[in-house]
Protein backbone atom coordinates (compact mmCIF):
# COMPACT_ATOMS: atom_id res chain seq x y z
CA UNK A 1 0.00 0.00 0.00
CA UNK A 2 2.50 2.51 0.65
CA UNK A 3 4.59 1.77 -2.14
CA UNK A 4 1.98 2.27 -3.95
CA UNK A 5 0.45 5.70 -2.62
CA UNK A 6 4.34 6.94 -2.65
CA UNK A 7 4.93 5.66 -6.29
CA UNK A 8 1.43 7.49 -7.16
CA UNK A 9 2.56 10.90 -5.19
CA UNK A 10 5.85 10.90 -6.69
CA UNK A 11 4.36 10.67 -10.51
CA UNK A 12 1.94 13.38 -9.97
CA UNK A 13 4.12 15.58 -8.73
CA UNK A 14 6.67 15.20 -11.08
CA UNK A 15 3.77 15.55 -13.45
CA UNK A 16 2.70 19.08 -11.92
CA UNK A 17 6.40 20.14 -12.16
CA UNK A 18 7.29 19.28 -15.39
CA UNK A 19 3.88 21.09 -16.56
CA UNK A 20 5.24 24.39 -15.24
CA UNK A 21 8.01 24.10 -18.26
CA UNK A 22 5.68 22.53 -20.98
CA UNK A 23 3.29 25.92 -20.35
CA UNK A 24 5.98 28.28 -20.75
CA UNK A 25 7.68 26.85 -22.90
CA UNK A 26 5.66 24.82 -25.66
CA UNK A 27 2.24 26.38 -25.35
CA UNK A 28 3.27 30.05 -24.63
CA UNK A 29 6.44 30.53 -27.12
CA UNK A 30 6.43 27.58 -30.04
CA UNK A 31 2.51 27.94 -30.09
CA UNK A 32 1.59 31.64 -29.29
CA UNK A 33 -1.28 30.75 -27.56
CA UNK A 34 -0.70 32.68 -23.97
CA UNK A 35 -4.19 32.20 -23.26
CA UNK A 36 -4.32 28.19 -22.95
CA UNK A 37 -2.88 26.40 -20.39
CA UNK A 38 -2.21 22.69 -19.38
CA UNK A 39 -3.27 21.79 -16.23
CA UNK A 40 -3.52 18.85 -13.96
CA UNK A 41 -7.43 18.60 -12.15
CA UNK A 42 -7.12 17.60 -9.04
CA UNK A 43 -9.76 14.57 -9.50
CA UNK A 44 -7.30 13.40 -11.97
CA UNK A 45 -4.50 13.34 -9.84
CA UNK A 46 -6.47 11.15 -6.91
CA UNK A 47 -7.40 8.54 -9.56
CA UNK A 48 -4.14 8.26 -10.35
CA UNK A 49 -3.22 7.77 -7.04
CA UNK A 50 -5.59 5.33 -6.15
CA UNK A 51 -5.07 3.41 -9.70
CA UNK A 52 -1.47 3.41 -8.73
CA UNK A 53 -2.44 1.88 -4.88
CA UNK A 54 -4.47 -0.53 -6.68
CA UNK A 55 -2.33 -1.88 -9.29
CA UNK A 56 0.81 -2.49 -6.33
CA UNK A 57 -1.83 -4.03 -4.40
CA UNK A 58 -2.65 -6.37 -6.88
CA UNK A 59 0.94 -6.99 -8.13
CA UNK A 60 1.88 -7.62 -4.37
CA UNK A 61 -1.22 -10.00 -3.57
CA UNK A 62 -1.25 -12.60 -6.65
CA UNK A 63 2.41 -13.72 -5.78
CA UNK A 64 1.56 -13.81 -1.92
CA UNK A 65 -1.58 -15.93 -2.32
CA UNK A 66 0.39 -18.19 -4.81
CA UNK A 67 3.52 -18.67 -2.06
CA UNK A 68 0.84 -18.83 0.44
CA UNK A 69 -0.09 -22.34 -0.82
CA UNK A 70 3.30 -24.08 -1.86
CA UNK A 71 4.58 -26.15 0.94
CA UNK A 72 7.74 -23.63 3.12
CA UNK A 73 9.95 -26.62 3.01
CA UNK A 74 9.45 -27.59 -0.51
CA UNK A 75 9.64 -23.70 -1.80
CA UNK A 76 13.27 -23.29 0.27
CA UNK A 77 14.22 -26.54 -1.11
CA UNK A 78 14.46 -25.41 -5.10
CA UNK A 79 16.22 -22.20 -4.39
Amino acid sequence: FITGLLAGLIGVGISLLLLIPANAILLHRVFNHPDVTAYLQPVSGLILIILSVILTLIGGLIPARSAAKKDPVLALRTE
